[in-house]
């Protein structure tokens, strides 16, 4: 089939623009100075600075899967399906903290993030705020609530004396996508953590990104319209199914231009 083929195109093509930077380098150099300063994706010291914040995340599941099992999986499907999460907290630095560490779960290119504002937005998925903010009863948002007894330890950057509780959730959503398992799987795992923890969530985040990209390769192919719905492209590649389509779908929003712009060129410049 000649859209295979083209894929397979396509794939050796990533290998040459790609080299050695990840999707996460090309989009971090797409991106506006204030959006890196935003994420903290600047920092001298960036993988003690990411190795805190997989601490926290750890910290944040055990805490969510304790108060109620099912609220750790309702975090993470809002995360990485793109819907919007809103930290509340009375400390700006303790709502950074764990929208920072949320973070990890996504590629950069799919971050929308506001660490703190007084005011509710909509173009954010990760959005920071105080306790009193006015959310329209109409806005599909999970809302978290963050706060803290010990203001010295969550000044050092650690959410080990908090509690995080699940204040509002969102419409169901009946797709449980595999990521969400793998997720669950890591950050409940007592022995993986540090640079264990920061090696396998990020070889997921990029298994992930990887599907995303050949969905997004094989959808721009019009000759795959005729003989195959586009919805049926998710069960064509391995490991992916209709329950994925939320988490593949939004990732490939996360994708760099660069990168988008090369496939739609290699596939114009391909014999039809």
């Amino acid at each position: 089939m000649m859209w295979t083929l083209r894929t397979e195109i396509l794939r050796y093509c990533d290998q040459v623009l790609e080299g050695v930077p990840t999707q996460d380098m090309l989009v971090m150099m797409e991106m506006e100075p204030t959006d890196i300063l935003e994420l903290d994706l600047a920092q001298p010291n960036q993988h003690e600075v990411t190795l805190q914040q997989l601490a926290n995340l750890k910290l944040a599941a055990k805490m969510l899967y304790d108060e109620n099992e099912t609220d750790l999986d309702l975090v993470i499907k809002q995360v990485i399906t793109g819907g919007q999460l809103v930290v509340e907290s009375p400390d700006r630095n303790l709502a950074k903290q764990l929208i920072l560490a949320l973070s990890n779960l996504l590629p950069i290119g799919c971050l929308k993030v506001l660490i703190y504002s007084e005011t509710y937005e909509t173009k954010y998925n990760l959005l920071g705020g105080p306790l009193d903010m006015d959310i329209p009863l109409d806005a599909n948002v999970l809302v978290l609530r963050i706060q803290t007894n010990d203001a010295e330890q969550a000044a050092k950057g650690s959410l080990e004396s908090c509690r995080i509780q699940v204040r509002r959730r969102p419409e169901p959503n009946p797709r449980n996508p595999r990521l969400l398992d793998r997720y669950r799987q890591l950050l409940l795992d007592s022995e993986v953590h540090h640079t264990v923890l920061d090696a396998t969530i990020r070889s997921t985040r990029e298994h992930w990104v990887s599907k995303a990209k050949l969905i997004y390769q094989m959808s721009c192919q019009k000759e795959i319209t005729p003989t195959m719905h586009v919805s049926n492209v998710f069960n064509v590649v391995r490991g992916c199914s209709e329950q994925d389509r939320d988490v593949l779908t939004f990732w490939q929003e996360g994708l760099s231009k660069v990168y988008k712009e090369s496939v739609i060129a290699t596939i114009n410049q391909l014999p039809h």
